[in-house]
């Protein structure tokens, strides 16, 4: 799906409504003056297992293609049909201790900024900034490793929001007579990890001035997973349109909404 993270247009969806993973490849993940070179690695092994996680993505490390994280080159990231770069930066970590009780209590955190890239553009497409703190009574090293504990979910919720799935609406299943289509077979399914219970919004795409563009007409969510590429889903809004549309023989594909609340990009 190229230019996932951007606005999706009508002609990149009329040729992706097969839905397809993502390719993206993780890059350099800097830190800052004081951070140590193991906690920089810690991050980018948790981000590259993060994202390898969601069957949304196709995770690639840019070393095992030969590169040099600090000097990656776009147009070769796209011989490997790689979409998305993905790159982060420690921009700090610091700790604390408190003696309390006849025992120390060793405190952390830590903040960093992860960078999502165009390789056909160039353009940053996405940056995130995340705050995490960590604590231990052990000693200071376990407060600083506790920091990284919620990286898996930061990397859950950056896919989320930032990859949606599509797929393509290819029959009506139950229609109403006066509020249209009730529910829809839709080609996505648990092969890229579509679950029953997750949102959408329904698109038709329209030929206006010469050009296609998308047209947003309705929403609901998945009700059944049939196979690793089929789904039921109910239709909660635009039911009349959506109807009219598929009656019509116009394009109509449903594209996922984020199942918690989105961060700010």
């Amino acid at each position: 799906m190229k230019k996932v993270l951007a606005v999706f247009t009508a002609a990149l969806v009329a040729m992706n409504l097969y839905a397809q993973k993502t390719t993206v490849a993780v890059g350099e993940v800097a830190g800052g003056s004081n951070v140590n070179n193991n906690r920089v690695e810690t991050l980018r092994s948790l981000i590259i297992s993060g994202l390898s996680a969601s069957p949304r993505l196709n995770v690639l490390d840019v070393k095992n293609l030969g590169m040099t994280t600090s000097a990656v080159k776009l147009e070769e990231l796209q011989k490997y049909n790689v979409e998305v770069l993905v790159t982060a930066k420690i921009n700090s970590m610091s700790g604390s201790s408190e003696y309390k009780d006849g025992k120390y209590n060793y405190k952390a955190e830590m903040l960093y900024v992860i960078t999502l890239t165009d390789t056909s553009t160039g353009q940053v497409i996405g940056t995130k900034e995340k705050h995490h703190y960590g604590s231990s009574t052990e000693n200071s090293e376990s407060a600083f490793a506790s920091t990284f504990t919620l990286i898996d979910e930061d990397m859950k919720r950056l896919v989320d929001e930032k990859f949606p799935l599509t797929g393509k609406v290819v029959t009506i299943d139950q229609s109403h007579p006066k509020k249209g289509a009730q529910a829809v077979y839709v080609e996505l399914g648990s092969d890229l990890g579509l679950k029953a219970g997750d949102r959408f919004d329904v698109y038709k795409i329209v030929e206006v001035a010469g050009q296609q563009i998308s047209k947003l007409i309705g929403a609901g969510k998945v009700k059944e997973i049939s196979s690793g590429a089929l789904s039921l889903c109910q239709i909660s809004k635009g039911g009349v349109e959506i109807q009219e549309a598929i009656n019509s023989g116009l394009t109509v594909y449903i594209k996922t909404k984020p199942s918690i609340i989105p961060d700010i990009f």
